[in-house]
């Protein structure tokens, strides 16, 4: 039995398939290596920008109406845990909080500050696993971030 054919012709639906089935094992070493080094320059980007005066004035107003307790860490906070939708919104505020972070030359944005706080949250939430989900989000992280 083959499987469906996507009604669409979006990268979306094209990429999904074939990330759903990926293994940490199938994934080259370089691309293991690109994605974790812009993990790193995103997470230092995010305790660089995690308590500059207009992140701060962010985080209180957002854990002002969000609900405080959660399973998705604030970096830069201590240990602090918020909901994964809250700790996806403030660690992409952290992230660009000085625009130190990565820049995707062919789409010009900030893609650190949009994929990985994302990631993060919803591997915190599910409490990823190191061959699964977590090996298929690094491959659309770096598929997101890189340029090549």
């Amino acid at each position: 039995m083959s499987e469906p054919k996507p009604k669409s012709s979006s990268p979306t639906v094209q990429l999904s398939p074939w990330i759903s089935k990926l293994k940490l094992d199938d994934i080259p070493d370089r691309v293991c290596t690109r994605t974790k080094y812009l993990i790193l320059d995103g997470l230092a980007c995010a305790f660089v920008g995690s308590h500059l005066p207009w992140s701060e004035t962010a985080a209180q107003a957002i854990l002002n109406l969000e609900p405080t307790q959660g399973d998705a860490s604030l970096i830069g906070w201590e240990g602090r845990k918020v909901t994964a939708l809250t700790a996806a919104l403030l660690n992409g505020t952290f992230i660009q909080g000085f625009e130190l972070d990565d820049w995707h030359s062919e789409a010009p944005l900030h893609s650190n500050s949009i994929i990985l706080p994302a990631l993060l949250a919803a591997a915190e939430q599910a409490n990823a696993q190191a061959d699964g989900p977590t090996s298929q989000c690094a491959e659309c992280f770096w598929r997101g971030a890189t340029p090549f």
